[in-house]
């Protein structure tokens, strides 16, 4: 599977869901391709085998950004998707670092700040994309992922 078509819409959806849609002053890097690309291939996975019904792509809080947010049933469900090469020494999953933790906890607890009513459940995935040579190799998605407290709830102040 070949998904240079699929990175060049990636790299057109990712310009489209920049906040103000400004034109970028450089063209995206080659990871930046890679990962436009795992985010939109996750999506239509999460969609197409686990029911996910996507609320928004790229959800920017601050300095910190969710990839997806999507509603698994009555679940608010964040997602970090991560793009590894299949040679990488880290996978995915690992390279989640408590400091990245931390900005996608700040990132869902403002998200969830401002909806009304609040979700009575939410939790945190991360979708692993194994790439080969610009295809994907493989994926693996990971749920419950222990990033929130068990007091974390929205402050609507």
């Amino acid at each position: 599977m070949n998904f240079s078509p699929i990175t060049h819409w990636a790299e057109r959806v990712f310009h489209r869901l920049r906040p103000g849609n400004k034109p970028r002053p450089h063209p995206l890097t080659s990871q930046q391709k890679a990962g436009a690309m795992a985010e939109s291939y996750a999506a239509d996975w999460l969609r197409r085998h686990k029911g996910y019904r996507i609320l928004n792509y790229n959800w920017r809080h601050g300095h910190g950004e969710i990839d997806l947010i999507a509603k698994d049933k009555e679940v608010l469900v964040f997602v970090e998707v991560r793009a590894r090469q299949k040679s990488a020494l880290v996978p995915g999953y690992h390279s989640v670092t408590k400091q990245k933790r931390k900005t996608l906890r700040s990132c869902a607890l403002a998200y969830l700040k401002q909806c009304h009513p609040s979700p009575k459940h939410f939790r945190f995935d991360i979708t692993e994309i194994e790439l080969n040579n610009g295809t994907v190799a493989d994926l693996r998605h990971f749920e419950h992922i222990p990033i929130f407290r068990k007091y974390d709830r929205p402050n609507h102040s």
